[in-house]
């Protein structure tokens, strides 16, 4: 039984590193629904743990792209600025909220973006057209702290890593091509969620560090599988699969809040 329930941490720590891995988001925001639908963790329990997975899921993938030269640095710095200050402000109002308050507000927003991203995917944007975009200028800097701030906040609130809004503000603000915001996603993630799982730490001691190693295990296994597979995938098609996880996510989360009490 022990074995069986080792492997299924596992398991999912693979399954939210490739998520992460691929798209630069997705993985982290699955991480909660996942651990108290599959794993049956409360949702502080969960925050916690799908913070401290991300974190270093996330550093590794941003290990795993510097070879391709497609992390932007300016635009990462500008979002880290913000989301670093916000992400403790979050945690601590995640825990003033009611649960299904928080749940119904999270979904709004990720049913939204899911949109956006999926109507991006069928326009076909040509990657190279929008490659002198990613090109960040001073002027691009309080935009990009602004969604940076938004970024903490989220990552606090709900105990996510926030690539599921770097993501969108860098493709669909910034005119960024899918797979370098995805990298660029990657390292606002690391250094957010570990603020954010500090923070968590402060508030919340974590009881569940051996799981947490499990978990890790997988997801630094998935995340390196998943860069693999971006690389090899066109833009369009990582959109919809990005857009495809998010709204499965509404959907878990939902019935988790909703159907399964």
């Amino acid at each position: 039984m022990m074995l069986d329930m080792a492997l299924l941490e596992a398991g999912v720590g693979v399954l939210i590193g490739t998520a992460l891995g691929m798209t630069g988001a997705g993985g982290s925001v699955f991480a909660v629904p996942i651990f108290m639908l599959i794993l049956g963790y409360s949702n502080t329990q969960a925050a916690g743990l799908s913070l401290g997975v991300v974190a270093i899921s996330a550093s590794v993938g941003v290990l795993t792209r510097l070879a391709t030269k497609q992390i932007c640095w300016h635009s990462a710095a500008a979002m880290i600025a913000g989301g670093a200050l916000l992400a403790p402000m979050g945690r601590w109002l995640s825990m003033q909220l009611d649960e299904s308050i928080k749940i119904l507000s999270f979904s709004c927003v990720a049913l939204f973006i899911a949109m956006q991203m999926l109507h991006k995917a069928r326009l076909q944007v040509n990657t190279a057209a929008t490659a002198e975009l990613t090109v960040q200028k001073t002027a691009d800097w309080l935009p990009l702290m602004g969604a940076g701030t938004v970024t903490g906040l989220l990552s606090g609130l709900f105990g996510v890593g926030g690539g599921f809004f770097v993501v969108p503000m860098l493709t669909l603000l910034m005119g960024m091509p899918i797979q370098r915001a995805a990298a660029t996603s990657l390292l606002v993630i690391a250094v957010v969620s570990s603020v954010g799982f500090s923070s968590h730490l402060w508030f919340t001691p974590l009881v569940e560090w051996s799981v947490l190693a499990k978990l890790v295990l997988g997801a630094v296994v998935g995340v390196v599988l998943g860069s693999m597979i971006a690389c090899r995938v066109l833009g369009s098609t990582l959109q919809q699969a990005f857009a495809i996880c998010v709204l499965a996510l509404v959907l878990m989360m939902l019935m988790q809040e909703f159907i399964f009490v």
